[in-house]
């Protein structure tokens, strides 16, 4: 949250509720004829000790002043409330004592990155379970004859892409129109935009939002630390988290922005790479692996190139952190320059700067926790927790619908058992296989994501990371071939999936001895 970019209280609006709360000065001191400079500043100061011991103290104006949204409220048409946030939301909000998670984030990165994130990570998984659903629907209706499918030569069976096509629409419609009911702190929804007395009231009560919430999730881009708000809000967690006497367990989550376009983007480019697949006139041999290369090379190409870019802002943001003074973040007020005349002599750097040192002790210690402790639990988390086992599992659904309408073609035919070896082969793609790849290819991709200079060196880098996972898949497609060939089909299926489940396992315990990033982190320069 960034309150300077949106018109923070002027300081009248601010003084007033200062005193009208904690017993500040009054306007007749104000006022009085004749104040001299130097008592002026006296008072300046006097007002922002006060003001900051206020928030410091995680104090409420009073009770009501503390709100929350639904979630789905704040991504409804699209993040309407990211999109445009003076409109007027706030009678969305409602009064409450705790508020689940409060959402940190700036309003000078990318508005549609950031929305993408929220999306993925608060509706991914229902869009996933409902689009999955919705397959298993279609492929029953295609299977008992209620909807047509084509011949695929050279192949015996009548073909269909009703359960990958169908299950990617549901998963986009539910993905933007689920109804999350997550109570959430947004800004722009839980503090009144137009009435200057409640805004000034909720930014007395900033510690007191925090000090309410069961969690901080920082929607993290390039511009949070830049932004003096955003520094504000993460210390004041971090701060309520140190002094809490509440004994709950409090969570701080990272997710960078990049997060929701790059897992849009993979789901994407396995879609296009299933979809090839599936439709390639493979009768004609060469023209369908013409086909099917080409719109395999392009979508795996655009995968990658997205997870290399998520690990780019990773390790960016991780720089930024090993580098973190608070003299460097940005604030509203002094950019714009205070009034010549006076009229707005109150300064948030004053404030923000008072609370750090009163929960801290003082600002190089809040500095040194934020480029130390932070960014290491920050490196372990966003290099392994952002690419987990069942994010993958999420992002490939479209290969697992495609290959759930190849089951469906085979029991259609009435030919039960080449149904149930495609079933297991499909299982044993959908949970070992294709993990065990993706894990392999995000771990390349995090280790070649500096990018180049050059245009063409930066996509020569991305399609060597491809086509570096070429031999991995080659050699499970080889395994399978020649299993289902020397034995039993139904044998060769059952262990193709022990050999796969074996390397994945083998795989995942040596992952979960190493951290993508954890190293890394050690080697950026403070």
């Amino acid at each position: 949250m960034e309150f300077d970019r949106l018109e923070s209280p002027v300081a009248d609006e601010f003084v007033t509720i200062i005193g009208s709360s904690a017993d500040l000065l009054s306007d007749k001191d104000a006022e009085e004829e004749g104040q001299s400079q130097d008592e002026a500043r006296i008072q300046i100061s006097y007002a922002h000790e006060r003001a900051a011991s206020y928030i410091a103290d995680f104090l409420a104006t009073r009770q009501d002043i503390i709100r929350a949204t639904p979630c789905y409220e704040a991504l409804r048409c699209f993040g309407r409330a990211f999109r445009f946030p003076a409109a007027a939301n706030y009678h969305r909000s409602f009064p409450t004592d705790t508020i689940q998670e409060f959402w940190s984030h700036s309003w000078h990165g990318s508005t549609l990155r950031k929305i993408c994130t929220v999306m993925v990570r608060k509706n991914g998984l229902a869009a996933i379970s409902a689009g999955t659903l919705a397959s298993l629907l279609l492929v029953c209706l295609f299977v008992a004859g209620y909807l047509p499918g084509y011949e695929r030569a050279p192949y015996p069976y009548v073909f269909g892409i009703w359960g990958m096509v169908g299950g990617t629409l549901v998963a986009i419609v539910t993905l933007i129109g689920w109804q999350c009911r997550t109570p959430v702190f947004v800004d722009v929804m839980c503090i009144h935009q137009s009435d200057p007395g409640l805004k000034a009231e909720a930014l007395l009560s900033m510690g007191a939002f925090l000090q309410s919430s069961e969690s901080l999730h920082v929607w993290w881009d390039e511009t949070f630390v830049e932004r003096l708000w955003c520094v504000f809000e993460l210390g004041a967690y971090l701060g309520s988290c140190k002094l809490s006497d509440s004994g709950r367990a409090k969570r701080l989550t990272v997710t960078p922005t990049m997060l929701g376009t790059s897992s849009i983007a993979t789901f994407f480019s396995l879609f296009v790479a299933q979809l090839s697949y599936m439709v390639s006139p493979f009768g004609n041999l060469l023209l369908g692996w013409v086909i099917f290369s080409v719109l395999f090379l392009a979508g795996g190409h655009f995968g990658v190139r997205s997870l290399r870019n998520y690990f780019t802002a990773v390790e960016s943001m991780l720089v930024q952190l090993r580098n973190f003074r608070i003299r460097d973040a940005k604030c509203q007020c002094c950019t714009e320059g205070h009034a010549e005349d006076g009229s707005n002599p109150y300064c948030d750097r004053e404030i923000i700067n008072l609370c750090i040192c009163k929960w801290f002790g003082d600002e190089s210690a809040f500095e040194k926790l934020v480029a130390t402790d932070v960014s290491a639990a920050l490196a372990r988390a966003l290099g392994d927790s952002s690419f987990s086992y069942q994010w993958l599992l999420m992002v490939s659904a479209p290969f697992h619908w495609g290959h759930m309408d190849q089951v469906a073609a085979r029991l259609r035919a009435g030919d039960m058992e080449a149904a149930a070896v495609s079933a297991i082969i499909t299982l044993t793609y959908s949970f070992l296989a294709f993990p065990f790849i993706g894990r392999l290819g995000i771990i390349l991709a995090c280790k070649a994501r500096c990018q180049r200079q050059q245009l063409w060196a930066n996509e020569l880098v991305t399609f060597a990371v491809f086509i570096a996972g070429f031999p991995v898949a080659g050699a499970i497609l080889a395994t399978q071939s020649l299993l289902l060939r020397v034995m039993n089909p139904l044998a060769g299926a059952i262990i193709f999936a022990a050999i796969n489940l074996i390397f994945l396992i083998v795989l995942l315990r040596q992952c979960s001895r190493m951290s993508l990033l954890s190293q890394d982190v050690v080697d950026i320069p403070a």
